[in-house]
């Protein structure tokens, strides 16, 4: 394995009078000059810095280890030769230019092609605080400190909730990721970081009249969207994007392809589900099954119509303090398990991945539900326990039993200090 040690200065040649910088390698005694390619003998009192080539798994590699003298650098070298024959050599960091804002633009043009809309839509929202803090730095600069000083000025500063924090630092780790598979930077300061305990658990279960409520107070257009979500406990992303050719009315089975886990899913239609279905009018030219009336068109978004029905369900009485849609679908899992059905088959309808996510962030069941099921698994009756008799235990005790037999007018039994001793 052939190494060397060179030193870059600035030369002066004798014959022509050029200066130049050359490198001086540690076993030659001078250089030649590149413009009238006589030998070299004077250089100038500038000290250059020392590089150090080696080779390792057949690759030459050229490190410059700054301006140092020749015993450092000597050193340097044989550390280097050390590492690679004991297996510890570690590659050099390689600088990176890239500016942490340069590096959001880049990470959204990827996103726009492999992720959601809605999920880039996020991605927007959680760089642009990231831009403000930290945008100018590039992200070889970007150490642990910097991300822990930016979650306390959202979380102190701008009184962001945990939730929203969170999301910010889990866009900050995938552009990271990103950035370490496109070779810009060697290393991310996002390794330890921990998301923080977020506390917002969601809970609430709408009755039978709530939910009738909802319904009929929504626009037409949205209506049958909240009737298909009480029915079957599909997402809304899922429910709008539902097309006519996913769905089978003989079969009673809709197809959904455009899910969350990017899995297809049929969900089964109930004879409620059915009939709604068949009254929906057809558009000739686009395939949605939902459409809206004003802009003679396929339904894309329902924000607004949902804020107009919790509206109008409030004024009809109804709290809706807090209410999203999501909470009909956590309903209809909810009353899906009161019912009896099995979790797999729950969770196979839903598209819910995990019977533990299932568990955890959509069943609710309340009190009477939980004591009934308490009396429905009581086996064992209520009877009196029968007396467990005094073992006989031997006498340890070093005092001697006293005799109170009725022949002296006593009890007839033995007193003695050991109380594990019975006389029967």
């Amino acid at each position: 394995m052939q190494m060397a040690i060179y030193q870059r200065v600035q030369i002066q040649c004798t014959d022509c009078g050029n200066k130049f910088r050359g490198e001086v390698r540690s076993n030659t005694k001078g250089l030649s000059c590149p413009a009238c390619k006589g030998f070299v003998k004077k250089t100038t009192n500038w000290r250059g810095s020392y590089e150090i080539t080696y080779y390792r798994k057949g690759r030459r590699i050229k490190e410059c280890i700054g301006r140092v003298n020749k015993k450092i650098a000597e050193k340097t070298l044989a550390d280097r030769k050390t590492a690679i024959l004991e297996g510890r050599y570690i590659k050099r960091k390689k600088e990176s230019d890239m500016t942490l804002a340069e590096l959001g633009l880049k990470y959204l043009e990827w996103a726009c092609r492999h992720k959601k809309p809605n999920s880039v839509r996020r991605d927007r929202v959680s760089i642009k605080p990231l831009e403000r803090s930290l945008g100018n730095r590039t992200i070889d600069d970007i150490e642990p400190p910097d991300v822990e000083r930016h979650i306390v000025r959202r979380l102190e500063v701008d009184f962001v909730s945990r939730a929203t924090v969170n999301r910010e630092t889990t866009c900050l780790k995938a552009m990271f990721r990103q950035a370490l598979q496109w070779g810009y930077t060697e290393n991310t300061p996002l390794a330890g970081i921990k998301l923080m305990r977020e506390n917002n658990e969601r809970d609430r279960i709408l009755t039978p009249l709530e939910l009738k409520i909802l319904i009929d107070s929504a626009p037409p257009q949205l209506a049958p969207i909240l009737f298909l979500l009480a029915n079957t406990g599909m997402r809304k992303e899922e429910a709008v994007g539902l097309r006519w050719s996913d769905i089978n009315l003989q079969e009673r089975i809709m197809v959904l392809r455009d899910t969350k886990n990017h899995e297809v899913r049929e969900v089964p239609m109930n004879d409620n589900v059915l009939e709604v279905l068949e009254r929906l009018p057809r558009s000739l030219k686009y395939e949605e099954v939902f459409l809206n009336f004003r802009k003679n068109g396929p339904l894309r978004k329902i924000q607004y119509a949902w804020r107009r029905t919790t509206e109008e369900a409030a004024r009809c009485g109804m709290d809706v303090t807090d209410l999203w849609i999501h909470d009909i679908r956590r309903t209809w899992i909810t009353r899906a398990v009161e019912a009896g059905i099995d979790l797999p088959t729950i969770s196979k309808i839903a598209g819910v991945k995990t019977i533990k996510t299932l568990i955890d962030k959509y069943t609710r069941v309340d009190q009477d539900h939980r004591h009934e099921a308490v009396q429905k698994v009581m086996t064992v009756g209520i009877t009196k326990p029968t007396p467990i008799p005094t073992p006989l235990v031997k006498n340890t005790s070093s005092q001697k039993p006293v005799s109170c037999s009725k022949e002296n007018g006593g009890t007839g039994r033995t007193r003695t200090a050991d109380k594990g001793f019975a006389d029967l």
